[in-house]
């Protein structure tokens, strides 16, 4: 199965928060699924940064080796024909 993080479940991720069920974290981390987080999830990170709703040590930098350091894979969205 493939699926398409968003923003608010790879913070959760880093984090450990209880926000984010077992049942999913099983799911994200089944190595039978392919987990995606969308570039534009860098774009939203930023300018949570930029105005002050979401506190990042490393900022944008520290958002991608999250992603990396979880196994995920960045997805650029775009039409399939």
């Amino acid at each position: 199965m493939k699926l398409l993080l968003d923003t608010h479940t790879v913070i959760w991720l880093a984090v450990n928060s209880t926000e984010l069920s077992e049942t999913a974290k099983r799911t994200i981390f089944d190595l039978r699924n392919e987990s995606f987080v969308s570039i534009v999830s860098a774009w939203e990170v930023a300018i949570k940064i930029k105005t002050g709703k979401l506190h990042l040590i490393g900022g944008v930098a520290e958002f991608f080796k999250i992603i990396d350091v979880n196994g995920l894979e960045y997805s650029l969205l775009r039409k399939t024909v």
